[in-house]
């Protein structure tokens, strides 16, 4: 009832706003409760915040294609426009993992923004370990099973980008 969307996640703020959208929901909070001496989860400057909306939009495009295809549109397989269907949207997800791939490694540093940790890195570090937990979760999470079947790989430069961070007190707090 607080969300018209009905969808997850959503965020109600102390006086009753309610956001929907985890993108608008850490803009919101960025900027309604910036945190001292931390550099912002969203940068606004130049290069740093183009580069990170740019990260952002590339795993939302590949996240959502396999979610999308993987779960509410896997019924729809069986039927004769699947293939030319879901073949184009798996080619842009698998596009935006490979351009990923080329790029964040390519930055010559272990987070996405010069200014350190950002959306960007959040965003993108959750879509590894989701990605790559997909086969031990495969055997009792049908969904899990189904999303293996559509072919997307994840290109090893990203975990190996993934790697980097893997061992970080906050990191590691998160899967506890």
């Amino acid at each position: 009832a607080l969300w018209p969307l009905q969808t997850m996640p959503f965020f109600v703020d102390q006086d009753g706003r309610a956001l929907g959208d985890s993108t608008a929901i850490s803009h919101y909070l960025d900027r309604a409760y910036p945190a001292p001496a931390a550099p912002r989860l969203w940068p606004s400057e130049g290069d740093d915040a183009a580069l990170v909306f740019k990260v952002a939009a590339l795993v939302d495009g590949a996240l959502n294609n396999a979610v999308d295809y993987g779960t509410r549109l896997y019924p729809l397989r069986s039927h004769d426009a699947w293939g030319a269907v879901s073949g184009e949207a798996l080619r842009r997800a698998q596009a935006a993992l490979d351009a990923l791939a080329a790029e964040v490694p390519s930055l010559g540093r272990t987070t996405v923004a010069r200014s350190g940790w950002s959306a960007a890195d959040m965003w993108l570090f959750a879509a590894i370990e989701w990605f790559e937990s997909l086969p031990e979760r495969a055997p009792t999470f049908a969904f899990a099973a189904q999303i293996m079947t559509l072919g997307l790989k994840l290109p090893e430069g990203l975990s190996r980008w993934a790697d980097a961070h893997r061992e970080l007190p906050d990191v590691k707090a998160l899967s506890v």
